[in-house]
């Protein structure tokens, strides 16, 4: 049964449930009748989970029916699970399992008006309305189940951490993306709840918890006073979750690589051998990057070629490092740096995130990007698609060929 069809049948069954919703939220049930319909609202319920897709294709996921669909499910989904929550037993692990679907970023309604979503179905057009009432009603009710999911002591370990993970991301956002002063924000407190939130869950190894490490370790360094990063730093390496004193470590590797040269050797998709030992006095770009799956990746591609073919002669490398997830993509990686002519060697292990060079550094996201100097030793680390801003001066600079134009002499890599 394909996509188009399940989603169909779906839809004739969330139209057939409405009006049908259950009472609100009676004691745990008891009675044999009562478990019974408990059980069989939770097959309803699981059944309308799986049939979310989580990768529509892209065809079927942009039409009227789709959205309408995907709407209705996602907040019968929800409904149908608060109806849930207090009527099987808090030991119960189908609690959990449903609060982490619906806390999935996939699984989230829009909360775009219904009636607006069904109008276009019949080809009415018109913007659609938002539901604004609904969305807080949603966040609410959320909320307020994280926050017992948080406090006990039977929930999933792991969802736990996550959820505390998040709950601590969403107090700082507004620090971290401008909507308030960075530098109010007591960056050393937050590493510490970071650090117990580690501690309490020392296998816990999940992107929630890195991404708040680098995100506060990167704030600290920029709004906190100067020794503000070394007091984190020693606070996570510490830690007893392994994942957390490696990102620790990575940052040593990372200070390091600016007093002592950058080591790195390996043999590249193509066969050639690469060793940064012998590249001292070139400059050196170090691409860290994926051909499958990372779009902004691609964003510089067509600036590295034209630096490339302009400082190639005269000193000037580039080094791939190539996050592809599985061993299957080798091949669509030759191909594609033959095709997009990029002549420089590319590391490939088919690992993703978890290749040996990215561990190494702590690396959660790509691209990133290290430039070496003739001396072997780090210019600038940056990252994102604007992180090869200036690429140009800055590498016929340390070329030491004369500035291009005026005021190239004092541009930063990737700083506006």
């Amino acid at each position: 049964m394909n996509l188009r069809t399940l989603a169909a049948l779906a839809l004739l069954g969330c139209l057939a449930m409405i009006g049908q919703a259950a009472p609100v939220s009676p004691p745990v049930t008891t009675s044999l009748r009562e478990r019974q319909a408990v059980e069989m609202q939770w097959e309803r319920l699981d059944a309308l989970m799986k049939s979310i897709p989580q990768e529509p294709g892209a065809t079927w996921s942009a039409s009227p029916d789709y959205r309408f669909w995907l709407e209705y499910t996602q907040r019968l989904v929800f409904s149908e699970g608060v109806q849930l929550w207090d009527q099987i037993s808090k030991d119960d692990g189908r609690r959990w399992q449903w609060l982490e679907f619906v806390s999935a970023y996939p699984n989230r309604p829009q909360f775009s008006s219904l009636d607006s979503l069904w109008r276009a179905r019949a080809g009415e057009k018109g913007n659609s309305m938002a539901d604004q009432a609904g969305r807080l009603d949603w966040e609410r009710q959320l909320a307020a189940f994280k926050a017992e999911c948080i406090a006990s002591a039977i929930a999933p370990g792991e969802l736990r951490a996550q959820l505390r993970c998040e709950a601590l991301n969403e107090r700082i956002r507004p620090y971290y993306q401008g909507a308030k002063p960075a530098a109010e924000c007591d960056w050393v407190a937050v590493g510490r709840e970071a650090a117990a939130i580690a501690a309490d869950f020392p296998e816990y190894a999940e992107n929630e918890l890195r991404n708040l490490i680098t995100i506060t370790l990167r704030a600290s360094k920029r709004h906190g006073p100067k020794d503000q990063p070394a007091t984190l730093l020693a606070l996570w390496a510490a830690s007893p979750n392994a994942m957390v004193r490696k990102v620790a470590s990575s940052e040593h590797h990372l200070a390091d690589a600016r007093v002592n040269p950058l080591t790195m050797s390996f043999t590249a998709v193509d066969g050639r051998e690469v060793d940064l030992a012998k590249l001292r006095g070139k400059v050196v770009l170090i691409v860290f990057w994926a051909a499958t799956w990372c779009g902004a990746c691609k964003v510089q591609e067509p600036l590295m070629k034209e630096v490339y073919s302009k400082y190639h002669a005269q000193g000037f490398e580039i080094i791939g490092i190539a996050c592809e997830m599985k061993e299957k993509d080798r091949q669509y990686l030759i191909d594609y740096v033959k095709e997009h002519a990029m002549p420089w060697p590319q590391f490939f292990d088919g690992r993703g995130m978890k290749n040996e060079f990215t561990q190494r550094y702590g690396f959660s996201s790509i691209p990133q990007y290290f430039l070496l100097g003739p001396d072997g030793l780090m210019i600038a680390h940056t990252g994102g698609s604007g992180g090869l801003k200036h690429l140009e001066a800055v590498v016929r600079k340390h070329l030491g060929l004369a500035p291009a134009a005026s005021g190239d002499e004092s541009k930063v890599l990737g700083v506006p």
